[in-house]
C-alpha cells in the first residue's frame, strides 16, 4: 500500500517536471522551419551569421573547392613534354600524377584532425596557400625530382576538397538549407573533375600515339 502510494507520487512528480520543462522550451524558427540544430545566442556563432557573409564563405568554398580538385588533375595534358623536358620514360612521368594522387588521399587524415581542433578558416587558407605555391613550384621545376616534389605538395594543399566543404556545410547552414549548399559543393567539385577529363582524354590520345610510335620503331629496329 504505502509502496503504491510512493511509486504514484514520484509518477505525479516526474509528468509535472515534464510538462514544465517542455513549456520552458521555444525552439527557433525561420518561417515555417524549426531550425536544426539549433543555433545559439552566441553572435559569433556560424549558424548566426548573416546571410551576406554566409552567401561569400560559400562562394570561397566552392571557388576553393574548384582549385583544390583541378590543380592536381591538370598535368596530365603536358606528359609529352614533360618526357621531353626531363628526359624521362612515359611510365616515371606518370608517376608524378600517381605520386600526387596518393598524396591527396591520406592527408586528409592530417587536415580533418586539425580543422576540428584550430578550425576550418586556418586550414583552408593553409591548404589553398599550399596548392598555389605547389602550382608555381611546378611552373618554375626544371628538373624532374623538383617537378615531383611540387606534385607531392600540390597533392598535400589540394586534399581538402574532398572533405572540408561538407563540413564547413555543416557548420553555418541549418538541416533545410544544405541541400542547395551541398549541391553546389559537388558542382565545383565535378566541374574541377570535367574541365580537366577533356585535358586528360587528349593527354591520353597523345601518349597512345607515342607508345604506338615507339612500338612502331621497335619493330622497325628488330627488321
Amino acid at each position: 500500500m504505502v509502496q503504491t502510494l510512493f511509486n504514484t507520487l514520484i509518477q505525479r512528480l516526474v509528468n509535472i517536471t515534464s510538462q514544465f520543462i517542455v513549456s520552458e522550451i521555444h525552439f527557433k524558427h525561420k518561417g515555417k522551419h524549426t531550425l536544426v540544430p539549433q543555433p545559439s545566442n552566441d553572435p559569433h556563432d556560424p549558424l548566426n551569421w548573416s546571410q551576406t557573409w554566409k552567401y561569400l564563405t560559400m562562394s570561397s568554398m566552392a571557388l576553393s573547392t574548384f582549385n583544390w580538385v583541378f590543380s592536381p588533375l591538370s598535368l596530365a595534358p603536358q606528359v609529352p613534354y614533360y618526357m621531353k623536358e626531363f628526359n624521362s620514360t612515359l611510365p616515371a612521368v606518370i608517376n608524378i600524377v600517381g605520386v600526387s594522387i596518393l598524396v591527396l588521399g591520406f592527408t586528409n587524415f592530417i587536415w580533418i584532425p586539425l580543422s576540428r581542433g584550430f578550425g576550418r578558416r586556418p586550414v583552408a587558407i593553409i591548404t589553398t596557400l599550399l596548392t598555389t605555391a605547389s602550382c608555381i613550384w611546378r611552373a618554375k621545376a626544371t628538373t624532374y625530382n623538383s617537378f615531383l616534389g611540387s606534385a607531392i605538395l600540390c597533392g598535400i594543399g589540394s586534399s581538402t576538397g574532398e572533405t572540408l566543404g561538407p563540413v564547413i556545410i555543416a557548420d553555418i547552414t541549418f538541416l533545410h538549407e544544405r541541400g542547395r549548399w551541398m549541391g553546389l559543393y559537388q558542382w565545383a567539385f565535378m566541374s574541377g573533375l570535367m574541365v580537366s577529363s577533356p585535358l586528360r582524354a587528349d593527354a591520353c590520345f597523345v601518349i597512345q600515339e607515342l607508345i604506338h610510335v615507339d612500338r612502331s620503331d621497335f619493330g622497325r629496329r628488330d627488321g
